[in-house]
């Protein structure tokens, strides 16, 4: 079985040219995404768009081409199994 194709990190300084910190770890997060299921999937960017606050659903959405439509009920999710 071959592997799913990794998608390029979207996020403005991981697509210029040169070394960004960040950008290991965003390869890293794309990758396991492409190794999870839906609802994982969901989860997962759902807490790290909470742990970005702010502009986490637009920044997740252009770096892991995920749609917002998919963050937000990750989220929701999130926060009612966690009360």
């Amino acid at each position: 079985m071959s592997e799913p194709a990794v998608h390029q990190c979207g996020y403005d300084s991981c697509l210029r040219d040169g070394d960004h910190p960040d950008k290991p770890h965003h390869t890293r997060m794309i990758l396991l995404l492409t190794r999870l299921n839906e609802k994982q999937r969901r989860w997962y960017v759902g807490l790290e768009s909470i742990r970005l606050g702010y502009g986490g659903n637009r920044t997740l959405c252009r770096m892991t081409d995920t749609n917002v439509q998919t963050i937000r009920p990750g989220r929701r999710e999130l926060k009612a199994s966690l009360q």
